[in-house]
């Protein structure tokens, strides 16, 4: 066999353009990973851990006094409309110092979103824009007295 037949093979340039495919990808899944951080992980987790033993405090003291977020939606034009009281044990509703709503959409990035709840009655009431369909959350939290009570709730937006 002649050099010049090896030459014509087409094995090594077919090894050659799988390499050159697998450095290209490689460096694409790169270039989208550090262009997109993820928004759960943290700087420096030993600086936030401080901050999440005192959420979990106020969480096991919101559940030690028996405090429940009642939440009820139901579907607005364009969104959803949310009624939130925060109740004791025995049902008496409280009056929170801060109540705070967010909207989250699970599957996208660029849609989480906080809403002013205001007050109405004994509760509050708000009113929270879905524009995209498909499924969503809600997340209500309420804090009192050093305690903090929050409540995720599943909702949808027609197709």
């Amino acid at each position: 066999m002649s050099l010049d037949a090896r030459t014509h093979e087409p094995w090594p340039w077919i090894l050659g353009a799988l390499l050159a495919a697998m450095v290209t990808a490689s460096l694409a899944f790169a270039v989208i990973a550090s262009r997109h951080p993820d928004p759960t992980l943290v700087d420096d987790s030993w600086a936030s851990e401080p901050a999440l033993a005192e959420s979990l405090r106020a969480r096991q003291l919101a559940e030690d006094r028996g405090w429940a977020l009642e939440v009820r939606t139901r579907e607005a034009a364009g969104g959803v409309h949310v009624e939130v009281a925060l109740r004791d044990a025995s049902g008496r509703e409280l009056d929170p110092e801060r109540i705070r709503m967010r909207r989250e959409r699970p599957a996208e990035a660029g849609f989480d979103t906080e809403f002013d709840l205001e007050r109405s009655g004994g509760g509050f009431v708000g009113l929270v824009p879905l524009p995209k369909p498909g499924r969503w959350t809600i997340t209500v939290s309420a804090e009192r007295d050093g305690g903090l009570v929050e409540k995720r709730v599943p909702v949808g937006a027609a197709r």
